[in-house]
Parts: structure tokens; sequence; C-alpha cells
């Protein structure tokens, strides 16, 4: 048991950093070579180290980590309140999305738009207007293809860049599907752009020399990376694995002032119309941004210590949630969330001057569990405990689901084209939310692969 527990510790790692199963079986010879402990004795087929076995561990490890999703994840489909999506009419389709399969079992059911894709959209639509930025974007992924399809030029302007005492960095590539790619691209370029323009010259590419020259193209270029730097700041804080609703609003405020006094008031016509755009964008795609501000009634290090101003923000607050929140016809009616008027009118600040005496410095995450546990929490403020839960459980993001496609495209790539639906489906899940290789109960996995089929067991 000890030693197919090793083995398949091979394939787990082997799973987790999305390596080939075909190097399963020098992977085990490599240990077994080091002398690692409760390795079998042998490379035979007999001894459980071949390819064809390593698919059936990786089948029991992929049954473990599904029973753990089950049980962590159990809830019921009646009590989801909001869901968050991407925007795709698979998705918020009024015939065929998932939102409305879903609404017939769960009427009260909100779809919120991803904050992170929300962004990435405002900036899209920002630079359709403008030809000369969509050319430079081009221009950017010729100079990629230009450098990276002869390694003599690759060699030369690594060379050079030493020369030039300047970062030896690569030319990157714009994806429209990597969210970050275009700021990132840019920013690379204006470091890169002396030596490249430098390689031109030397050439005799006259055309790509003048059209790199050009005022246009290099004001384009330090326009886009100063931009881009910016608001990629603001995507990188939205695609945090937890992010506290409270902190949103902030970010995208500050974002927006920003770019504001960095560039409205002083940047050429372009320039300011182009960010105007973004500013234009933003505005429109986070048109709840009073409900992620309001969010903030639940969090201490929100409120001001002037009594008088803190109870007009929390009243404030408080007529904003339950606008956004119970404008929704069906989630008004429903029993669940039913708010008595009244009753959140007599809580209203007596939980707040509790909130702000006994939380000093907590966010609204962690003041929750200082008091989802008292009782009488719970009895002196129902109404408003109950619209806390509620504020909570809003998923801002699918940055998760994201990155799951991303994994999916680097494990699945051409070279593995004999890759299997369920194989593939093993890789992904133990790659995405397969835990630290020291906290899985590997007597349990022994168990399912023992259990997968009759075996006989032996001594290896």
């Amino acid at each position: 048991m000890e030693r197919i527990i090793t083995i398949m510790k091979i394939m787990y790692f082997i799973a987790q950093k999305g390596l080939s199963i075909s190097s399963y079986e020098d992977m085990c010879a490599f240990a077994l070579t080091m002398k690692m402990a409760n390795m079998p004795k042998s490379l035979e087929y007999s001894s459980q180290t071949s390819r064809y076995v390593a698919i059936e561990y990786l089948n029991a490890i992929s049954t473990y980590l599904t029973e753990m999703q089950v049980k962590s994840a159990c809830f019921d489909l009646q009590k989801l309140i909001i869901i968050a999506t991407d925007g795709a009419c698979a998705m918020i389709g009024s015939e065929i999305g998932m939102i409305s399969f879903l609404k017939k079992d769960c009427p009260s059911l909100i779809a919120i738009h991803c904050i992170a894709h929300r962004e990435v959209l405002a900036k899209a639509d920002a630079s359709k207007g403008f030809a000369d930025l969509l050319n430079l974007e081009k221009l950017a992924n010729k100079i990629y293809s230009w450098i990276n399809n002869s390694s003599k030029r690759n060699k030369e302007l690594m060379e050079l860049l030493e020369l030039m005492e300047l970062d030896a960095n690569r030319v990157l590539q714009v994806h429209s599907i990597r969210w970050l790619s275009r700021g990132q691209v840019m920013i690379r370029l204006v470091s890169l752009m002396p030596a490249i323009l430098t390689l031109w010259k030397k050439d005799k590419m006259q055309d790509w020399y003048m059209k790199g020259c050009n005022f246009v193209t290099l004001f384009c270029l330090h326009l886009l990376a100063d931009v881009l730097k910016v608001v990629n700041a603001l995507n990188q804080k939205l695609q945090e694995d937890i992010i506290d609703l409270t902190s949103i609003g902030t970010a995208i405020d500050i974002t927006i002032r920003q770019l504001y006094r960095t560039f409205l008031q002083r940047c050429i016509m372009m320039g300011k119309n182009y960010v105007q755009a973004i500013l234009d964008g933003l505005n429109s795609r986070f048109v709840d941004l009073p409900l992620l501000n309001a969010s903030n009634f639940f969090s201490q290090v929100h409120y001001v210590e002037d009594v008088m101003i803190r109870e007009q923000n929390v009243k404030v607050w408080l007529e904003r949630l339950l606008q956004h929140l119970l404008d929704f016809q069906e989630l008004s009616k429903h029993a669940l969330y039913t708010i008595d008027k009244k009753g959140r009118e007599k809580e209203l600040y007596s939980f707040v001057d509790n909130l702000f005496m006994n939380c000093e410095g907590f966010s609204m995450k962690e003041a929750w569990r200082y008091f989802s546990c008292m009782k009488d929490w719970h009895a002196s403020f129902p109404n408003l405990m109950k619209l806390w839960q509620e504020i909570l459980v809003i998923p801002t993001s699918i940055v998760a689901c994201e990155r799951g496609f991303s994994k999916q495209n680097l494990i699945k790539s051409d070279r593995r084209s004999r890759l299997t639906v369920n194989t593939l489906d093993h890789l992904i899940r133990v790659s995405t939310i397969g835990s630290n290789i020291d906290e899985v109960d590997w007597n349990r996995v022994f168990e399912l692969w023992k259990e997968s089929k009759s075996r006989r067991m032996y001594d290896l």
C-alpha cells in the first residue's frame, strides 16, 4: 500500500504541473534511481509504474477531489441568491441561457456580470474608435513575429539590449483572450523600441524604420503603455481570488480619478479622447457601483468618527442596498429574503453603534466571523443580519473559471492529440482544485483505486 501511494503522489505531481502522462514512467525511473523511500523494487510492468496504470491512479485522485468538492459545496438550490457570469448569451440568454434554466428552480435568482470582465470590455470598447491605436496593436504583433521567426534576429536583439544597457526582455504578443496582454505588450515594447529601431536601421528596413519613428506611432505606444498600466492594476485587483466587496467601488473610483487627473488635464486631443472613452466605458459598465459602495454599511473601516455623519452615511448605504436588492419583484416576495422595513429602522442605529465599538479595523468578512456565532446578535438584529448574509454571498468575478479555461488550453496542446475527454477532465480537476500533496487523504485515494475494479494485491 505505501509503495502504491508513493507512485500515486508522482502522478498527482505530474497532473498538478500540467505535464504529459507519458512522463510518468520517466519520473518513476528517476525516483527509483535516486533511491526514494517506498518506491517499487523494479520498473517491470507489474510494478504499477506503466503509463496505463497512471491513468487509473489519475481517475482515483480525480474521484477523491470530486468527493471533497461535493462535501464542501453542497447547498440547497432554492437558497441560491446571486450568480456571476461573463455576460455571454449561453449564460444570460432569455430562452436557452443557463440563468433561464436556473430560474425555473430558483425564480428569485439575480445575475451579476463579472467585474474583471466588465473592466476588460470597457478597455476594448474604448480602442474601437481609434484606428491608430488598433494599427499599433497590429504592428506590435508583426514585431513579435519578425523577431521570433528568426533565431539570428533574436540573438542580435539580446546583444543590442546588453550593449545599450537595457533589460534583456523578450518581445511579447497581444492575445485577445488574455485580459492583461495588451498593456503588458505595450509596456515591454516601450523599453525595447530603441533596440528594435536600431535593428531596422541596420538591416535597411526603411519602411518599418520610418513607421517606428513616426510621431503618431510613438505617441500611441507611450499613451497605451501609460494608460493600460493604470487600468491593468485595477484588473489585477479585481482578479484576486478573495476580494472584499467593500473595496471594489473604492478601487474603481481611485482608477477613474487617477486617469482623469493624470491624462485628461495634460494630454493632446487624441489622448484625451481615448482616456475619456475608457472613463465612459467604466462608468457605463459599472452601473451597479452604488450597490458595491453601499456594502460599506457592514464594514467598520468605512465608518467616520463623527456620529452625525456616520448615521447619515449608514442610512444612505442601507437605502441603496435595499433599493438594489429588493427592486427584484420575485426576490422581494421570497420568504427567505423578506426584510421588515419597520424592524430594520429600529435595528439600524443600535446595530451600527455595536459594529463601530466592537469591530475597530475589521473588514466586512472579519466582522461577520466575529458576530455570526453570537446568537444574541441574530436575535437582536434579525433583519440586518439576514441582509448581511445576502451581501456576503454576492459573487463578483468569474476569474477562477477563466483560469480553468486557460489551464485547459495549456494541458490540451497540439502535441497531445490522443488525450481523451475523461483524462483531460481529470487532469484539469487536479491542476485547478488539487490541494497541497500533504493535505490529500492518500489512504482514501488508495481505497478508491482498489475498489474501481477487481484487483489482486501483492508486494511490489
